[in-house]
């Protein structure tokens, strides 16, 4: 039965300092806090790992929207190696406590920490939490956080442009995508988790009028045909960039098991 958030929320400053290592798994090795159990058997998310590993490369810029506790911005920062970065984009107080100790305690140089919310605009907006320490989505209520648009963050913040965005944000993607999309490299590549079939049918417009072929996961073609607004998962779409390479065979095996 999984815990409560409140009681996690509780007991977690007895365990939040405790370090052990990832058991397996792409992160194996790892030092993760022991309030973040359930990644340390290292089997979380097996496919959609497998996935960003062939997506990523030496040097590559890679933008991970949605970082929750760091999972992925780890994988990501060996999978782009020394000469490439992670920007981890994380607006959650209560996650970003997780995700500063996961960077820290394993020393990715190469991982930058982005305390916000990738938005349409640059300003503030209301985080609220709903059951889960991932489910944080924007709100009319709930604590401040900051957010910036994709024009801003290449511009006066200078970030590299993205040649992977993954986007899990608990079902603002659709916001996220129709904000960035027609402001990302031809070349860039984007894998977003969604959330709904509203959202579904805004991210794929939004990455089709820029220029992007989409490909859908099992799980996406699988969850279009029920009728129901929330669809309680959240399978991937690949969103390939017009100058980008058109996905391989490997790869779209890795999709029909998302």
């Amino acid at each position: 039965m999984p815990v409560p958030l409140e009681l996690r929320r509780r007991l977690a400053p007895l365990v939040l300092p405790v370090r052990v290592r990832i058991r397996s798994g792409p992160n194996e090795g790892c030092w993760w806090s022991l309030a973040s159990g359930r990644y340390l058997k290292g089997n979380i998310e097996q496919a959609r790992m497998r996935l960003l590993e062939h997506l990523l490369h030496e040097g590559d810029a890679c933008w991970d929207v949605g970082a929750h506790h760091g999972y992925v911005a780890l994988h990501a920062s060996r999978c782009v190696g020394s000469t490439g970065t992670v920007h981890a984009f994380e607006p959650s107080p209560y996650n970003l406590i997780y995700l500063r100790k996961h960077l820290d305690w394993n020393a990715r140089d190469n991982v930058h920490l982005m305390p916000l919310a990738v938005s349409a605009e640059d300003g503030t907006a209301r985080l609220e939490e709903s059951g889960s320490s991932r489910a944080f989505t924007l709100a009319a209520s709930g604590v401040e956080v900051e957010t910036a648009s994709v024009p801003s963050l290449l511009g006066a913040r200078e970030l590299p442009s993205p040649d992977v965005l993954k986007v899990d944000v608990e079902g603002a993607e659709a916001d996220v995508v129709e904000a960035a999309a027609h402001h990302l490299g031809s070349a860039c590549v984007a894998l977003v988790a969604i959330h709904s079939m509203a959202n579904y049918t805004r991210v794929t417009a939004a990455f089709r009028e820029a220029g992007f072929t989409v490909h859908d996961s099992a799980g996406t073609r699988r969850l279009r045909e029920v009728e129901t607004r929330e669809w309680g998962e959240d399978p991937d779409v690949l969103a390939v960039g017009p100058d980008a390479e058109e996905p391989g065979r490997e790869i779209l095996e890795i999709l029909d098991q998302l």
